[in-house]
């Protein structure tokens, strides 16, 4: 039976190995910076300000909703939607079909 010194000293060899190993080193100072720059910067990517009017057409295909999503469209607030076109699948099919 091995004494408690004896599987210390593997223990600490083993952790020490791990410890002095260069990707450990890099990975615990990467790793945390990553972070930062995650949560600090790419926000900051996003706040821009980007169209404060969009401007859409609807097409649908088959399922008859194209009016019901462009009311709901027109009640968002940011970013504001104009809605152009709504178009069905027939009036989609000859807008194509047009040069």
């Amino acid at each position: 039976m091995m004494s408690f010194s004896r599987v210390y000293q593997i223990l600490r060899r083993e952790y020490l190995a791990r410890v002095k190993n260069k990707a450990f080193v890099l990975t615990t100072i990467m790793v945390p910076l990553f972070m930062v720059g995650y949560l600090v910067f790419l926000p900051l990517l996003f706040t821009g300000s980007g169209p404060a009017r969009l401007r859409i057409i609807v097409v649908d295909v088959s399922t008859g909703l194209g009016d019901s999503l462009a009311e709901s469209l027109e009640k968002v607030e940011e970013p504001s939607f104009e809605i152009s076109e709504i178009l069905t699948a027939s009036q989609a099919g000859r807008n194509s079909e047009s040069p």
